[in-house]
């Protein structure tokens, strides 16, 4: 069964706005969270087994996305706490279109894993073991230290999987001149599906579910070890003391090659450094 989640719906908006619902637009966001709010009350409210009034607001939420289908690129434009709001109407709308067909949500099942404090260490771990079928969705490393360590009361990484973008179907020779281009559904995950994210603390990894939607085609094996994107950084002005917020940027819309965000910020002492370095150094992950 294919089923259309709703943060689908997220990417729909801009299309009819002509806007992202970005932080600084409450309005658009608003409205937004009220139609994901919407669909998701009215899934939930579908009985166990009833699985005619679970098709009823699916096909009501797959005619809202055709209507107002965008290019799925506004996700990336939402804040941490939008982006978190959207993913968890999301996954109580997929559970509850999932108990409507009788199932049950499948919980990630994890395997056990070393403790490490290293952050070059816990990618290299990550990349030799993404889950069959998936991508890295997102990578962002909080509070590490010039030398890799990540900061043992601060610091977390934090590591998303999704499924990678396929590529768009060909245009159909037969749709006349200006007519309006079917909406592409080849993203469109199981309602019942969750993909694994990773969340490093303290040396040890917990494991939980998120959505499955990736922005482009995901995030390859840095070339870059962190240890190296501190360095360009304090080549160009960081302050070597401080800890600093990394993420990796993968290819996707206004981003032709995959890159690092780093960033150290401190109100209170007025120190506010940002810097991006090109993922294109000599690969350093597999030496020891």
């Amino acid at each position: 069964m294919r089923a259309l989640i709703l943060i689908s719906l997220l990417l729909a908006l801009p299309a009819c706005k002509k806007k992202s619902p970005t932080a600084g637009d409450d309005a658009d966001y608003t409205a937004l969270m009220a139609k994901f709010s919407e669909l998701r009350t009215m899934m939930c409210a579908c009985k166990v087994n009833d699985k005619a009034c679970a098709d009823k607001v699916h096909e009501s939420t797959i005619a809202w996305s055709k209507v107002n289908a965008g290019d799925g690129s506004v996700i990336t434009k939402l804040s941490d706490a939008q982006r978190k709001t959207a993913a968890d109407l999301s996954t109580e709308y997929g559970n509850c279109m999932t108990r409507a067909y009788g199932g049950a949500p499948t919980p990630f099942v994890a395997s056990p894993v070393e403790e490490l404090t290293n952050a070059d260490q816990i990618l290299k771990r990550t990349f030799e073991q993404v889950p069959a079928g998936l991508v890295v969705a997102e990578l962002k490393i909080s509070y590490v230290r010039s030398d890799g360590t990540v900061d043992p009361t601060y610091g977390t990484v934090e590591i998303r999987f999704g499924k990678a973008k396929k590529p768009s179907p060909a245009d159909d020779p037969s749709r006349p001149l200006g007519a309006p281009v079917p909406v592409d559904t080849s993203r469109v995950d199981d309602a019942m599906a969750r993909c694994p994210k990773y969340s490093w603390r303290g040396g040890t990894r917990s494991d939980s579910e998120t959505i499955c939607f990736v922005s482009g085609m995901g995030i390859t094996k840095p070339r870059c070890s962190v240890v190296e994107v501190w360095k360009r950084a304090s080549d160009a002005g960081a302050p070597a003391a401080g800890l600093a917020v990394l993420a990796l940027r993968g290819v996707g819309p206004g981003s032709p090659e995959q890159y690092w965000d780093f960033a150290i910020d401190d109100g209170p002492r007025n120190v506010h450094f940002s810097h991006s370095v090109q993922d294109t150094c000599e690969p350093t992950l597999e030496r020891p």
